[in-house]
């Protein structure tokens, strides 16, 4: 009741004081030097989250303001023409009765668009999606083996997805929506303009169809609901962003990746993550492509939301990729291969990428255990990695790319599938003769029964001790033994030292053992 009374103490006189307020504003507008904001914004307008009890009618009253959209409790805000934007936002935040916050109205982007679009349409085959290095590097058939994320919906915040691209056939759910456009239709397109004036066009184009298949290459099982909300530049609103995380609650998300951000927190998209985490659902973010040590990147910056870094193709973090203590963990970034808008296929490289492995990962957790928290999630999440701080290149950013990289093996050890064993536990296939080996001496791999007996045709791959493939092995059906000449995917002989071969089988079958290479 309280709440109710204060809500109607806008009298005229009060009104009065309002405008008195404002025309203070334009004098000091005349004044005031240049305000310098970080991240970049609508001028004009201002977004700001009421509090309770209060109606946003009175504050246009009291401040001369008018409404350009809203989500209760939030609110985007024209401003009197002529008013100091910055002055007025002050003066507003400073009557904490009324605003839980004030904000100019911020605009956010792709990671990718900070550094211009990574991503290069290379044409390819959707085998060759599929197929890709990464997928055997992560060891996704070893946990696809046992989900694949069936039942989970992921929501993608984006430019929008091409639902009709063969390599996402039955994955995208209906619902989705365009906060852009304003309609039920969020398209992945292009319009061919260079509607920001930056000397590139349509750079944003692709971008959410991209994270959508990396999504689906980690989790082929979920559900993918496209919520646009940046345009074909990769640009878009806070407000924009805000909306579409209610709405992807509200659809019943289970995963929200947000492969966005500024570099400038947001009140009124705090508002909306902290209403998602308390309707549990997983949200994860990119770190940003600026290459330095910064957690000014919103909303990965956020405590609700995993912080994911990009990692190459050996495992080195990326040198586009931006790290912190805040980084929950990294995923590769580099090379990725994906849908692209036009319904061909495109490599990109981004954190934008690394964070949509991450939400695949969510995915496949959430399939075996759907009733866990947010933060349960998140727990099983940062454990589910490789180490990779003993690699050289990574030892300048110890306890900056979060736990390690993410890996399908140690995911499935986290959620508690798989045996507390090292990662590549030596198992007595395959047989390996002989062994030690003579640098550049064929080596006989003999495969596990099951392959020869029962027709289906093994994945047989070599790994340094660091969990990199180095080679990969093509048996034919009903294959026994496998002659290697000891060289790896590129012929060159191995160096010294100690790898592993490991044998991959329908259902999760793994089968690993140790080699060590000797000197001649």
């Amino acid at each position: 009741m309280r709440r109710l009374i204060n809500s109607r103490v806008f009298t005229p006189d009060r009104r009065f004081c309002g405008n008195f307020r404002v025309a203070a504003l334009f004098a000091a507008a005349l004044l005031s030097a240049a305000v310098i904001v970080k991240g970049e914004y609508d001028p004009g307008f201002i977004q700001v989250q009421l509090a309770d009890g209060y109606s946003i009618e009175s504050v246009n009253a009291c401040y001369g303001t008018a409404t350009r959209d809203s989500l209760p409790p939030l609110y985007l805000l024209t401003i009197p023409e002529g008013c100091d934007e910055q002055l007025l936002i002050t003066d507003m935040a400073a009557d904490s009765a009324r605003f839980v916050c004030v904000e100019h109205a911020y605009r956010e982007e792709t990671p990718e668009g900070v550094r211009q679009m990574i991503v290069a349409a290379v044409g390819g085959t959707i085998d060759q999606y599929w197929d890709q290095n990464v997928v055997e590097r992560l060891h996704l058939p070893l946990i696809q083996g046992t989900a694949q994320g069936d039942g989970i919906l992921v929501a993608v915040l984006d430019t929008g997805v091409l639902a009709t691209h063969e390599a996402l056939a039955g994955a995208i759910a209906p619902g989705g929506y365009d906060f852009i456009d304003n309609d039920a239709e969020p398209l992945d397109e292009a319009n061919g303009i260079d509607d920001d004036l930056d000397g590139q066009i349509d750079e944003g184009s692709g971008h959410g169809t991209l994270v959508a298949g990396v999504i689906h290459l980690a989790a082929p099982g979920a559900q993918i609901l496209p919520v646009r909300v940046l345009d074909d530049e990769g640009r878009g609103t806070t407000f924009a962003l805000a909306k579409g995380i209610r709405y992807a609650v509200e659809q019943g998300a289970d995963i929200i990746n947000m492969s966005l951000g500024l570099p400038e927190h947001s009140g009124v998209v705090a508002h909306e993550l902290a209403q998602a985490s308390l309707a549990s659902v997983g949200m994860v973010s990119a770190v940003g492509n600026l290459g330095v040590d910064s957690v000014q990147y919103y909303p990965a910056s956020d405590f609700r939301v995993l912080m994911v870094a990009a990692l190459d193709s050996m495992d080195v973090k990326a040198d586009f990729s931006s790290y912190h203590a805040k980084v929950a963990l990294s995923a590769p970034g580099v090379g990725i291969m994906g849908p692209y808008y036009d319904g061909a296929y495109a490599l990109g490289a981004g954190t934008s990428f690394s964070a949509a492995f991450i939400s695949g990962q969510c995915a496949l957790i959430l399939d075996l255990l759907p009733s866990i928290s947010a933060d349960e999630l998140y727990k099983i999440v940062e454990q589910g990695t490789i180490g990779i701080y003993h690699i050289t290149e990574n030892q300048l950013y110890i306890n900056r790319l979060g736990t390690g990289c993410f890996d399908g093996r140690e995911t499935l050890r986290a959620i508690g599938i798989l045996a507390d064993v090292g990662p590549f536990d030596a198992e007595p296939w395959p047989i390996i003769t002989p062994n030690p080996v003579m640098a550049g001496e064929t080596v006989y791999l003999a495969l596990p029964d099951e392959a020869a007996g029962q027709g289906w045709v093994p994945a047989v791959a070599l790994y340094d001790i660091a969990g990199r493939r180095l080679h990969r092995f093509a048996p034919q059906p009903r294959q026994s033994v496998i002659a290697w000449d000891g060289s790896d995917r590129r012929g060159m002989r191995l160096a010294p030292g100690v790898y592993y071969l490991r044998v991959s089988g329908p259902r999760g079958a793994a089968w690993t053992n140790r080699v060590v290479v000797l000197s001649r």
